[in-house]
C-alpha cells in the first residue's frame, strides 16, 4: 500500500511542471502520501473505489469553495487526513493475517 501511495503522491509533480514551486508541492506530498495509504486501505477493505471517488469529489468541491482557507480549516483538514491514515493503517494491520499463508490443518495436528 505504501509504494502505490508514494507513486500517487509523486505523480502530482505535474503541479511543479505547470508552474507551482517545489516549496508548494512538497507539503502536499507530506499530506497526500499518508492520505492515500489510508484511503487505499479503506478501498481494499470495502473492495470498492467509491471511497476514493467520494473523497476526491469532496476535496474538489470544498477546495473550490474555500479559495483562502483559514488556519483552523487547514488544521481540521490535516486532522481528518491523520484520522483517515490511522484508520487505514489499522485496517491493514488487522487484515495482515489474511495475507499470510495458513499452515494446513494436518500440519498443526501433528506438531
Amino acid at each position: 500500500m505504501v509504494l502505490p501511495s508514494v507513486v500517487f503522491g509523486l505523480s502530482h509533480i505535474s503541479q511543479v511542471i505547470l508552474g507551482n514551486s517545489v516549496a508548494e508541492w512538497l507539503p502536499q506530498m507530506i499530506i497526500i502520501i499518508p492520505l492515500s495509504v489510508g484511503l487505499g486501505a479503506i478501498a481494499l477493505r470495502l473492495e470498492s473505489l467509491w471511497p476514493l471517488v467520494l473523497w476526491h469529489f469532496a476535496v474538489e468541491v470544498t477546495g473550490g469553495l474555500a479559495a483562502n482557507p483559514a488556519a483552523l480549516m487547514e488544521l481540521a483538514t490535516i486532522g481528518l487526513i491523520f484520522v483517515v491514515f490511522v484508520v487505514g493503517v489499522g485496517l491493514l494491520w488487522h487484515d495482515r493475517k489474511l495475507l499470510r499463508p495458513q499452515a494446513p490443518v494436518h500440519a498443526k495436528l501433528s506438531a
